[in-house]
């Protein structure tokens, strides 16, 4: 510093093209990084779904071999099958398998020989990583199969959060046809 004027002589900070090169530097990392970073984050999420549907998958089977029935039917498995060969109309789905007529946690009554619960609501994954609920579908027509197999299968609706498309993801419990 100069003592007669109280200015700086000297050159001090950044020249501009100095700090447009870093600021080039931190975008050019950041379009690196943030698609890989998404892809690990999806990937961990269908990892995680993965789990939990095989956790569902288990609760059913249980529940099924105890009742003679699975979620949202008063059907046992074979009749079931009978009855969907024979061209009836199927029982509705259970969106939330934490109802009581879902009997994996409680029963609403309608399960013989039930000796849940088959899954405390402590451990029962209810939502899938993308915020939507697991359900059940006990007429579960595969995408790339063309839709020529029926099967039973506990779902996640995915990443897009929509039910019956590309991007569910799913775990076959039982195949009628």
């Amino acid at each position: 510093m100069n003592s007669n004027t109280g200015r700086h002589t000297g050159k001090t900070g950044f020249t501009l093209t100095e700090i447009m090169i870093v600021v080039s530097i931190i975008g050019l990392l950041a379009v690196i990084a943030v698609p890989s970073f998404r892809v690990v984050v999806n990937n961990s999420r269908q990892k995680q779904v993965a789990q939990d549907l095989l956790l569902l998958h288990g609760c059913l089977d249980k529940l099924a071999w105890d009742t003679g029935s699975f979620p949202g039917t008063s059907y046992s498995k074979a009749p079931l099958r009978t009855y969907y060969t024979g061209g009836g109309v199927w029982p509705p789905h259970v969106y939330s398998l934490t109802n009581s007529n879902a009997g994996l946690v409680s029963t609403d009554g309608s399960y013989k020989n039930w000796k849940g619960p088959y899954i405390g609501l402590d451990r029962m994954p209810v939502k899938d990583p993308w915020g939507s609920v697991y359900w059940f579908d006990p007429q579960h027509y595969k995408f790339n199969d063309g839709g020529n197999h029926c099967y039973a299968a506990v779902i996640s609706s995915g990443p897009d959060r929509l039910m019956y498309n590309n991007d569910d993801l799913y775990e076959i419990i039982q195949t009628y046809y």
